[in-house]
């Protein structure tokens, strides 16, 4: 199922959806009209925050990583956040966010499921 969340909304959205998603592995894709690539793989998220202000506004920032000493970290911001479309799995929880930014890059946070994850490193 898809959704596509009120930009009123987007604050209480991201709230609940940090209780749900929190330390789930991910994979962060980037694509735009030059290219497509993987920016991180495999790295849990943190959380995701939104910022109302500034000139930026709204300005999203993606966390991910562990949080042991020494452990790799990554926080991906998307400036001038335009639309956010989430696609919902069978357990009810996202599979998927893209959002999308006033330069039309959109970034693909894409939930990965460790039973996938595990028959893939063993192929």
């Amino acid at each position: 199922m898809t959704i596509i969340p009120n930009r009123k909304k987007w604050s209480e959205y991201f709230a609940e959806f940090n209780e749900r998603n929190k330390l789930r592995p991910t994979w962060l894709q980037i694509l735009n009209s030059n290219r497509a690539y993987s920016e991180s793989r495999d790295l849990p998220l943190l959380g995701v925050s939104l910022e109302e202000k500034g000139t930026d506004a709204p300005c999203l920032q993606i966390s991910l990583g562990d949080n042991h000493l020494g452990s790799r970290h990554l926080t991906h911001t998307v400036n001038g956040l335009k639309s956010l479309t989430i696609q919902l799995g069978l357990d009810g929880r996202e599979e998927s966010v893209e959002f999308i930014d006033k330069g039309g890059t959109a970034s693909l946070l894409v939930f990965r499921h460790r039973s996938k994850m595990a028959a893939h490193a063993h192929a």
